[in-house]
């Protein structure tokens, strides 16, 4: 990994905790279950014991400082047995587990979740998702849609028109090597992006093709973008552009 600069959420563990080791702290890699994109899925980080607490770092699944609390732990291991020794446990556990979240945690203020909530929520033709810290407003003619997407659909919000025109919203992760504005598109097979006006405040970068015309802006590690397909690959992609706010 270390030559290759890439690999599993497994080898950054175990290269973060042998890191950790080479200088004298107490680490172990842990298996267990990470919130992302609307789900909870498998995953491996590295703990490292500072004083008497033991901190999660996650390499992969990255953010400054420790790792928040979007994990649940089920197995750790101190590496004397491999790796592999958890595996099995993990895989008994991984398709039988029922999660549902009761609450979170921002800015040292708990907000209790009530059953079945969902993350956004839509008033007078514009989507708000205070999770995300998400804003934006449906231009004349246009419904939304594909509002609850989940893995491998990287979709955020989507919107429809009775003609057929469709604008999606959505996001990807990007690597820790940021790429130079002109090739923000690249993760989705577009070699160069063409400057745009800025959306929300940030550059932005956008790729014309005979049926699709996207637009896309970076935000930290993360990537959005907007693709448009049909009659709304024109005023109505860019009025949802103009009208898409995101908290700083």
């Amino acid at each position: 990994m270390v030559r290759d600069r890439r690999g599993s959420c497994v080898a950054y563990a175990v290269l973060t905790a042998s890191l950790a080791r080479a200088m004298g702290i107490p680490a172990r890699v842990v298996l267990g279950y990470v919130y992302v994109d609307n789900i909870f899925g498998g995953h491996a980080w590295a703990e490292v014991k500072v004083g008497a607490r033991w901190l999660p770092i996650d390499a992969a699944v990255y953010s400054a400082g420790t790792a928040d609390a979007a994990r649940i732990a089920l197995v750790r291991h101190g590496g004397e047995l491999g790796i592999g020794s958890g595996s099995k446990e993990l895989s008994r556990l991984l398709g039988n587990v029922s999660i549902r979240i009761e609450g979170y945690s921002l800015d040292d203020r708990l907000i209790a979740v009530p059953v079945n909530a969902k993350p956004w929520r839509i008033t007078a033709h514009t989507y708000r998702n205070p999770w995300l810290g998400l804003e934006l407003r449906a231009p004349a003619g246009y419904a939304f849609a594909q509002l609850d997407a989940h893995y491998p659909d990287p979709t955020i919000v989507g919107l429809a028109a009775a003609d057929g025109g469709s604008i999606r919203l959505y996001l990807l992760a990007l690597g820790p090597h940021d790429p130079s504005p002109n090739a923000l598109l690249a993760p989705l097979g577009v070699l160069a992006g063409e400057p745009a006006a800025q959306i929300a405040g940030r550059p932005a970068v956008q790729s014309r093709r005979p049926e699709t015309r996207m637009l896309g802006f970076r935000d930290g590690d993360t990537l959005w973008v907007l693709s448009a397909t049909g009659s709304a690959m024109g005023a109505p992609l860019d009025a949802v552009a103009r009208s898409l706010r995101l908290a700083p």
